[in-house]
This record gives structure tokens, sequence and C-alpha cells, in this order.
């Protein structure tokens, strides 16, 4: 499936997700282990109908979840094809139903703050202290 290219995922307009390196990023904040077990196991229930999964780490408040493509394909100028690692539609479409999950389950976005943004009472969740893996 040919890779996406940075206009094409902006005009996706993916209110919970934000391009982050290889691929797209969300943050669902939780009140309970509980409502996040759920939460993902209905995201797993969606990536089975569509043959694509995110990879998920599921903490104390939070629940990321991360989708890219390992078999995009680039075309160079030459037109030489090259696999690579990247966003693609199947992304932008997991993502999107994602979203309809989040709704459906009441768990919210960890959206970033604009610096015009005052909700102080957003609450937010502790980051991970530790990763595995290189940083994204």
């Amino acid at each position: 499936m040919d890779m996406l290219r940075g206009e094409q995922i902006a005009e996706a307009n993916l209110t919970d997700w934000r391009k982050l390196a290889q691929g797209l990023h969300a943050r669902y904040l939780v009140d309970d282990f509980g409502t996040g077990a759920r939460f993902v196991a209905a995201v797993g229930e969606a990536g089975d109908a569509l043959g694509h999964h995110p990879r998920v780490s599921i903490g104390n408040g939070y629940v990321d979840l991360k989708l890219v493509s390992d078999d995009a394909i680039f075309r160079d100028d030459e037109g030489t094809e090259h696999v690579v690692e990247w966003v693609t539609q199947q992304d932008v479409d997991l993502a999107r139903r994602i979203t309809e999950i989040a709704a459906d389950h009441k768990v919210n976005a960890d959206r970033p703050r604009s610096a015009t943004s005052s909700s102080a009472s957003t609450r937010r969740a502790p980051r991970p202290s530790h990763q595995c893996g290189p940083p994204s």
C-alpha cells in the first residue's frame, strides 16, 4: 500500500492523532486499568476486522497507541519502489475507527495544549518513566 505524504495525513483531520516520526500516535486517558483494558479489547476487535493493529502501551491512567505500516511503498523520483515503515491509508482508516471507539467508551484523547488554551482542569496522565526500543 502506498505511503501517505504529509499533506495527505494532514487532510485526514485526525483530531485525536498526531504524526510523530514514521507513525500516527494517540494517547487516551482512562480512569482505571479495567477501562483501559476494555478499550484496548475493542480496538483489537476493530483491528481484527480491518486486518491491521496498532502498537499498544497501557499504564496508570493512559493507553498509548501507535499506527504505522511496515510495508508502505515509497516511490523515488525515478519511480523505483522502496518498502518503508510509514503511514498508509490503512492506518488512517483504523485511526478514524479508534476515535469512534474512544467516543463509544467515553475515553478522551490527551490532545496537545495550544498556547491559547486555558484548560487547566484537563487531567493529563503521567508520562511513562521508560521506553522499550528507540524513541519515536
